[in-house]
């Protein structure tokens, strides 16, 4: 078990290490092929336009359907009623863009607490 941090920086700071795990994938839409893993399947799009989400990811094949687990229990598709599925993939654009605009915060933090902390005026005791 861990010890939860007790600043209120550093809860902030994990907080956002926790927030960019999230924004560094992409969920890319595919056709349906047997090159692709059905364990990185999070979803597939039916031909009838309706989605199903898979929680958690993964699937698995039997015969020629799809099984995954979706809002309200195991899903069934047919493999030939599935017009695309979802895979969820690392993206290096993402991955940078939040790196820099985290970086960009803490930047922005740290100036306005320099500035902030020298301006405080006492009584001069």
């Amino acid at each position: 078990m861990f010890a939860v941090p007790r600043s209120r920086h550093v809860r902030l700071a994990v907080l956002t290490l926790f927030l960019t795990q999230t924004a560094c994938s992409t969920v890319v839409h595919s056709q349906y092929s047997t090159s692709i893993n059905p364990e990185k399947i999070t979803g597939v799009t039916l031909k009838s336009g309706h989605t199903v989400a898979f929680n958690p990811a993964g699937a698995f094949v039997q015969g020629s359907a799809l099984y995954g687990n979706g809002p309200n229990g195991q899903v069934i598709v047919p493999i030939d009623s599935i017009a695309d599925v979802w895979t969820k993939q690392f993206s290096t654009s993402k991955t940078i863009g939040v790196a820099l605009a985290v970086v960009a915060v803490v930047g922005v933090f740290f100036v306005v607490a320099s500035k902030t902390s020298g301006s405080a005026s006492g009584p001069g005791y």
